[in-house]
């Protein structure tokens, strides 16, 4: 349609200025484009009003909403406009991209019943979020689908709420393949939070895989505390290895470098360390 536009322009130009043709004429070939077409209109890719509507029309006043983050756009279509009006505590998801991890924080926090949107899905997040949720103990009331996009209705009241495993919170790139703790690397000086979910100090034993592919001289403090101080040589990979004593809640351990980061081979982002194979638990007071 777009070269046939193209084409009439310059056939108007050229020739029906000259011989006076009225221009309709030439539009007497799009009409059986536009016949074909007019079961198709408006034109749908992905149904945002639908799942809109059903949450508005569902939600009851004490429960929650959370937007999916690529749908938040279309979301605020509607809600500022006043066209669909949802009055409800609103969390709208961060953008993180193959770092699914990530997410856990963020799910860990929906409160009671909630009524989950996607649109706009990237790779396997949606299925992801959802598996993590009912893994934990959350249940799925009900589950809408539409053109492109979905709709949950959850119950968390009894989902374990409790963090396992340290999670990064800068300058990572985050677990390869998905797997907590299999591969990840550091684009400079990296922090994680190490969880202790008991109500006292607990000892727990952290180890990992260092590896540096240029020379470089790494430490690593927990709380403060330094635990592993060393130059690593080009290549070299070292065994980090620790029991460590942690207060209630959230733990901090940073992993610092003293030389910048730079690009491997082909790979566009800027990596310092690896970190491999990590393992956390907790072996008691």
């Amino acid at each position: 349609t777009i070269y046939y536009a193209f084409s009439l322009y310059g056939l108007y130009e050229l020739i029906i200025k000259k011989i006076k043709i009225p221009l309709f004429v030439l539009l007497v070939p799009l009409l059986p484009i536009f016949i074909g077409m007019k079961n198709h209109i408006p034109f749908q890719m992905i149904d945002h009003r639908s799942p809109i509507i059903k949450i508005k029309n569902s939600i009851k006043p004490n429960e929650g909403l959370y937007i999916y983050s690529m749908a938040y756009l279309c979301y605020k279509y509607y809600q500022d406009s006043d066209i669909i009006p949802i009055k409800h505590k609103i969390t709208v998801g961060t953008v993180y991209r193959n770092h699914n991890e990530m997410y856990d924080r963020e799910l860990l926090a929906l409160d009671k019943r909630v009524w989950l949107y996607f649109a706009h899905v990237y790779s396997d997040e949606e299925e992801y979020m959802i598996s993590f949720l009912t893994k934990r103990g959350a249940k799925i009331i009900d589950e809408y689908s539409f053109l492109s996009s979905h709709v949950y209705h959850m119950d968390t009241s009894d989902m374990d709420r409790n963090v396992y495993f340290p999670y990064y919170t800068n300058s990572f790139y985050g677990w390869e393949r998905g797997i907590q703790g299999g591969h990840g690397w550091s684009s400079g000086d990296a922090t994680f939070m190490l969880p202790n979910n008991y109500k006292s100090p607990h000892k727990y034993h952290i180890s990992f895989r260092l590896t540096t592919l240029s020379n470089r001289g790494i430490s690593i403090r927990i709380n403060a505390k330094e635990i592993f101080h060393a130059k690593l040589k080009a290549g070299e990979k070292r065994e980090i290895d620790e029991i460590v004593n942690l207060s209630p809640g959230e733990n901090n351990m940073t992993i610092a470098t003293d030389a910048p980061a730079h690009r491997i081979g082909n790979d566009p982002r800027m990596m310092t360390y690896s970190i491999q194979e990590m393992k956390y638990s907790s072996i008691g007071q």
